[in-house]
């Protein structure tokens, strides 16, 4: 749509473009340890190097003139710990606990229009900070009558911290699609499989400042 703006018409209301250019480079340590023949530990670290560049603009009555251009890096150090005891050939139970990382950035551009009607005072490009995760999980596996039928079974707790949400808000004139960080929200639950029976149970606890 087109408007009138100082006398002229203008069919740009809103029109915006970014580039974003992420590198990383990763190295993995791994270790195995069986202290007896049932028992397998395994421990593991990852070392992350992440790098990611942000260039935006706008253009057009609710643009933003200029280009904007913003940095981001990280050097996340993520640890892996499991643990197996094997009873039988076909029944193991297990045990695992990771932790998971995800880097920051910048959103697009957004309207002038959404200043003052999202949590943010401006409407440049907007970052959002890295955020990261503590994921466990315990859980059996056993199968019977020569493999015909299997079983399995767990419980997970996964605890976020700064969680990365994509939301899209609409307000009046303001329209953003954007990634923040919204909460530390918990997730757990039941996992069951087997006996062609599937049932997922989880309970989510968050905390979104935007409620």
């Amino acid at each position: 749509f087109g408007a009138a703006t100082g006398g002229r018409y203008s069919d740009n209301i809103f029109s915006n473009e970014s580039e974003t250019i992420t590198t990383q480079k990763a190295a993995f340590l791994g270790l195995t340890y069986t202290p007896f023949e049932a028992l397998e530990l395994q421990a593991g670290v990852r070392y992350t190097q992440l790098e990611s560049e942000f260039a935006g603009t706008s253009t057009g009555i609710y643009g933003v003139p200029g280009v904007t251009r913003r940095n981001s890096s990280a050097e996340p150090v993520t640890p892996r710990f499991s643990a197996k005891y094997t009873f039988s050939p076909d029944t193991m139970v297990y045990a695992t606990a990771a932790q998971g990382f995800r880097l920051g950035g910048t959103n697009g551009p957004v309207t002038s229009a959404c200043v003052g009607r999202i949590p943010y005072p401006t409407n440049a490009p907007i970052p959002y900070d890295s955020d990261q995760l503590w994921s466990y999980e315990l859980g059996l596996k056993t199968k019977a009558l020569s493999n015909r039928v299997a079983f399995s079974g767990s419980v997970y707790r996964i605890d976020w911290k700064e969680m990365q949400q994509y939301i899209v808000l609409i307000n009046g004139a303001c329209y953003a699609a954007l990634a923040l960080n919204l909460g530390s929200p918990v997730s757990q639950g039941v996992e069951l499989e087997g006996l062609d029976l599937e049932i997922d149970a989880s309970e989510d606890d968050e905390s979104h400042p935007l409620q």
